[in-house]
């Protein structure tokens, strides 16, 4: 879904295997395919055959209207009210310092919005991209060649981590934020002195995508100093995330979203409590933690639903892929497919690594 970017190149990737099937007969066309993890709550559900294979993949109810039809696949086809397909693309953690992690990345992230479709697909990032100790001092090393490979993959939303705050928000608003061709969410961060938020970032994101509104919210960790480094975010203050949410998601609301998504830079365990108390949160892509979420983790929301909270480890390990399915008239969620895509053994992207190649140049 283009927001703010422009994709020149595209990359072969033809050393993903597709995943095997057997040769049973299930009554499922040809072209599709169900290949889900059984689980509590898990559910099968047709899809068209996917060419790369994931690490695992599961299927999520999370409406009891009418789903078992979806499930089953017969209104798959019925070209008068299908479930609408929003997909979001989800990178964490990197902590690249040295930049040679990032093309593995890239080559999952751009293989993926090719499958899902541009139109249908958002790319979302929620920080630390390039601390890892090594690189703690302040100049164009520490985010180095970031802005152009994150515009280069496609980005569309990026949530600053703690480490973006490594000197100082002035220092990421005037050496990251201005170069990146995505959105910026951060919705819980203002100066200490001025009391204003950062330049170049607003507090969410409302966005039509086939005729659904996806409201994102995008927060960080008030968690900004480290033992060994008491002095990130000197100069911002960070509101807690549960208060900003249950303002930011009714305002979101009031702006037209029905489906709201937190993208958060905190970890799995605090995202979980979020989800469980504000109310009006249906999905939260979670970071910080390093946490590899194979299976989305589950929260009973106060409106009754479900919220699913997911995170994809870190230092470029795995993409997180999350397709939502939508019923077009209550645009309530119907069901979630989430998939986590390894990028071992991959070949990196060749234009990501271009780039990173000429900045190491010089």
């Amino acid at each position: 879904m283009e927001i703010s970017k422009n994709i020149t190149s595209q990359t072969n990737l033809s050393n993903l295997k597709a995943p095997k099937t057997e040769g049973k007969n299930t009554g499922i066309d040809m072209d599709i395919l169900s290949v889900f993890m059984p689980s509590d709550g898990v559910s099968l559900s047709q899809k068209k055959v996917d060419p790369d294979k994931a690490d695992k993949e599961w299927y999520f109810q999370l409406s009891e209207s009418k789903v078992s039809d979806v499930i089953k696949g017969k209104g798959i086809k019925d070209t008068s009210s299908p479930p609408v397909e929003i997909s979001i693309i989800h990178t964490n953690d990197e902590h690249d310092n040295k930049f040679e992690k990032l093309p593995k990345e890239a080559t999952v992230v751009r293989n993926r919005e090719k499958f899902h479709g541009d139109e249908n697909s958002f790319i979302v990032n929620t920080g630390d991209v390039s601390y890892e100790g090594s690189n703690d001092q302040p100049g164009p090393q520490y985010f180095g060649p970031v802005a152009e490979v994150f515009n280069s993959m496609g980005l569309e939303i990026f949530v600053p981590g703690n480490h973006e705050f490594q000197h100082g928000g002035k220092y990421l608003e005037e050496d990251l934020l201005p170069k990146l061709e995505s959105a910026v969410l951060l919705g819980n961060v203002t100066y200490k002195d001025s009391k204003k938020p950062l330049e170049h970032t607003k507090p969410y994101l409302v966005q039509e995508m086939n005729g659904v509104k996806v409201g994102f919210i995008g927060l960080t960790t008030p968690r900004q100093a480290t033992s060994a480094h008491p002095d990130v975010g000197y100069d911002v203050n960070v509101q807690s995330i549960r208060s900003a949410a249950s303002n930011l998601v009714k305002q979101a609301k009031a702006d037209g979203a029905e489906v709201v998504v937190i993208l958060a830079h905190e970890s799995v365990g605090r995202m979980k409590e979020l989800g469980s108390s504000v109310e009006g949160i249906d999905i939260i892509v979670a970071g910080h933690d390093h946490k590899t979420l194979h299976k989305p983790e589950t929260v009973r929301n106060p409106d009754g639903r479900n919220t699913l909270v997911v995170e994809a480890a870190s230092n470029c390990r795995f993409v997180g892929d999350m397709t939502l399915e939508v019923d077009p008239k209550s645009k309530e969620i119907i069901g979630v497919n989430y998939k986590l895509f390894s990028t071992e053994g991959l070949q990196p992207d060749p234009e990501v690594s271009r780039i990173i190649e000429e900045y190491k140049k010089g």
